[in-house]
């Protein structure tokens, strides 16, 4: 085994990895994000990892990489970020969810016009719901069908759903609560959906046809 092209091998990754995070992430990332944090709970003990800016660049070289969290690990100790285990970096992945939706909805709200949560106070919460097809790279080109439940009064994201491309869409993939309005496309204007959200208490507006919706 050489050991040594192994790493240059390695390190060149590292770098690519982290040169396209500089240029391409980095720049475009919210000015609070201490803030978010905080709120979210991320690095609330701080043990080992003090930045979460560290954090969201060790997230990115392993969302780009097939590195084991052991060699993240190793990676992260040599390149001075920290010095923690593979099972606190894993750890750590595992609570920054709720980080990475508040980082998401900040950066997707600054395409959006402001809006006064106060004026939707005595409305009915509007659900906008929709799905959209990924195909992948590569020669099997599979696909991967991500499912979206927005909030119209809160002009964010409410829920997430990622399939393959054999998951059809459904109102079934969210929860929604009694006085909810679901607005949807013909892909959701099926009896089954009408009546997974009568079944919730939730009201919708779908565009249907009469053969599909017996």
């Amino acid at each position: 085994m050489n050991f040594q092209n192994d790493f240059n091998k390695l390190n060149s990754k590292i770098q690519e990895v982290f040169k396209n995070w500089d240029n391409k992430i980095l720049p475009h990332l919210p000015q609070h994000m201490d803030e978010i944090a905080k709120r979210t709970g991320t690095l609330h003990r701080k043990r080992g990892l003090c930045s979460c800016i560290d954090l969201l660049r060790m997230l990115f070289l392993y969302a780009n990489s097939n590195f084991s969290f052991r060699i993240l690990a190793a990676a992260a100790c040599a390149l001075g970020v920290s010095a923690i285990s593979d099972t606190a970096w894993r750890k750590h992945f595992s609570k920054a969810a709720p980080f990475l939706r508040e980082i998401l909805h900040s950066l997707l709200s600054a395409f959006l016009p402001a809006t006064d949560i106060s004026t939707f106070n005595n409305v009915k919460n509007v659900l906008l719901v929709d799905a959209s097809v990924i195909r992948q790279n590569g020669k099997q080109q599979h696909q991967q069908r991500i499912h979206l439940c927005y909030s119209r009064n809160e002009n964010r994201m409410k829920q997430v759903k990622v399939s393959d491309q054999h998951t059809a869409e459904s109102l079934a993939h969210f929860s929604m609560k009694k006085g909810d309005v679901v607005l949807a496309d013909a892909g959701y204007g099926t009896a089954q959906n009408f009546i997974y959200a009568q079944e919730q208490g939730a009201d919708v507006i779908l565009r249907i046809t009469p053969k599909n919706f017996c």
